[in-house]
């Protein structure tokens, strides 16, 4: 009859019996886990959709705000000044009672009959919600109106860029898509750009049908790949804010440290089990094998003495050891991530803050400057509330970046030459070419920047075209060994030969070389034919 060494036997024995409690256990945290991780990604969409929507309705309540003051307002100038404060209105049309546009914003179709129902109303507010490209810019637009006095409306395409960027920059930091859709399903922003440009439709998408049906949350397959959802409906409008986070997105959390458990308790597992045979054969094989000789030498059993080996109570006390330690690194890592998204969540409320108040400012110049009849001042009040937007559209890039240390240029000076351009234009053919590096400035450097080319196309857009009834204003932004050059040049009248910038009475003048000497810079200027400046700073490296 064959026997098993006792070694053999304790080992296979002891991994067996530690082995299977393991994995149990294993099994059944993955179960928790991820039933908890179930749990909090569904709180997670159900809490994010909901804000998106509060958000949306917030941005959308604004226009109609800004569409409703400006139909009841008696002392309003005209709809192109609508255009210039309201930059994500596309278009605007005056429509009659008799549906006839009387005037429109960009001019076009004056006379015509306008055909378009809109296809939901709030008393006064309108919606036409299916998205359109709008033939202004191209992007995708949703026709809104407010109706006025008398039976007319007051009809404008909203351009949805801002808003999808916004809600953009919202979801940058969470996991998974937002979709925004009326509630027939046309999609009004969608993380693939090919469904918002093929004006594609998800009224047969389950989360879609989920969120008709009232139910909170949806876990569903789309195309091979499951997801967890979570929708908000947009009072007012009838859209819905659809949430979904892909399932291996959602639980490689939860999953990640099971793995890592698993991962540790293998090494453990194979650490012991080496040990342990190395250990059963010195401390067990060896001294039987050696007691056993020593008995057969032995003539009797006097002298013989019993050795202990208490190996298992070590082992055991390690063992713990290193899960305890491995509790706390995981512990310690879920604490440099929080922190880190708090901050990075804080500092973009905060960009976000001071854009905000910023435009509020320039707001409420913008409605003192309606109480304002003599040009001079009015064209103060107008310079005064293009600074301030100025200083906000810093922080609105910072806002969008993705460091949120740095400010793109060129989607900066992009934003900034034609709503300048358009607020003097004072209905001359005035075009704008702008020729700008891809570059970056830390905010030290581009509100003061942004403050000089403010003042520079100001003051080209004023002065340069007196009694002329077109013209031209070239920008140009480059980067020149360490430096960046800036420069803005007009085909205008040309300055005066007594000009000295140094002696100029104006403060946009003023401004700008103060600002130029803050930056550390030098100013240039050409006279004749029309007038160009330009200025160099050295930039500060991140």
């Amino acid at each position: 009859m064959n026997f098993k060494p006792i070694a053999t036997i304790i080992r296979n024995g002891l991994v067996l019996r530690s082995m299977v409690p393991a994995v149990v256990c294993l099994a059944v945290l993955t179960l928790v886990l991820g039933a908890e991780r179930k749990r909090s990604v569904e709180r997670r969409n159900q809490d994010f959709a909901a804000t998106l929507a509060t958000f949306t309705q917030g941005y959308m309540d604004g226009v109609w705000h800004s569409l409703e003051h400006f139909t009841d307002d008696p002392t309003h100038k005209s709809l192109e000044d609508m255009l210039v404060v309201m930059p994500m209105i596309d278009r605007l049309l005056q429509v009659d009672a008799g549906n006839t546009v009387v005037a429109a914003a960009p001019p076009g179709g004056k006379g015509l009959n306008f055909t378009t129902g809109f296809d939901s109303s709030s008393e006064r507010r309108l919606l036409l919600s299916r998205p359109l490209p709008s033939p202004q810019s191209g992007d995708t637009a949703v026709l809104i109106g407010v109706r006025g006095a008398g039976g007319s409306t007051l009809a404008a395409e909203l351009n949805l860029k801002e808003l999808a960027g916004h809600i953009a920059a919202m979801s940058k930091t969470r996991i998974g898509d937002v979709i925004l859709c009326d509630a027939f399903g046309n999609v009004i922003i969608h993380p693939d750009p090919g469904m918002v440009a093929t004006h594609g439709n998800i009224g047969d998408s389950p989360l879609f049908l989920a969120a008709m049906s009232g139910m909170r949350s949806c876990v569903h397959d789309e195309d091979g790949t499951l997801y967890l959802g979570a929708y908000a409906r947009v009072p007012g409008t009838g859209w819905f804010v659809l949430v979904r986070t892909g399932a291996v997105d959602a639980f490689a959390p939860a999953i990640a440290p099971v793995a890592v458990a698993t991962g540790l308790m293998a090494v453990v597992f194979i650490a012991l089990t080496l040990s342990l045979r190395r250990e059963l054969n010195n401390s067990i094989a060896r001294p039987m094998a050696e007691a056993v000789k020593k008995l057969e030498a032995m003539p009797s059993l006097d002298g013989f003495s019993r050795r202990e080996t208490p190996v298992f109570e070590e082992l055991a006390s390690l063992e713990k050891a290193v899960e305890e330690m491995a509790g706390r690194i995981a512990a310690s890592e879920v604490r440099l991530r929080e922190s880190l998204h708090e901050k990075d969540v804080l500092l973009r409320e905060i960009h976000h803050r001071v854009k905000n108040n910023l435009q509020i400012i320039s707001s409420l110049l913008y409605l003192q400057a309606d109480r304002v009849s003599d040009k001079q001042y009015l064209d103060m009040f107008v310079e005064s509330r293009n600074r301030i937007s100025t200083m906000a559209l810093v922080h609105e890039e910072l806002y969008r970046s993705e460091g949120m240390s740095r400010v793109r240029i060129r989607e900066y000076v992009n934003k900034l030459v034609p709503r300048l351009a358009s607020a003097f234009s004072c209905g001359r053919d005035m075009r704008c070419s702008v020729d700008v590096q891809d570059t970056s400035l830390s905010i030290e450097q581009a509100i003061p920047f942004g403050l000089v080319l403010n003042e520079l196309v100001t003051n080209s857009v004023k002065h340069a075209f007196i009694g002329l009834e077109s013209g031209v204003i070239t920008v140009f932004v480059r980067r020149v060994d360490g430096a960046l050059e800036a420069g803005v040049s007009d085909n205008g009248v040309g300055l005066p030969e007594s000009f000295d910038v140094q002696d100029t009475p104006t403060l946009g003048m003023q401004l700008v070389v103060q600002l130029t000497r803050q930056l550390r810079g030098s100013l240039s200027i050409g006279k004749g034919p029309g007038t160009s400046f330009i200025v160099t700073f050295p930039v500060k490296e991140a």
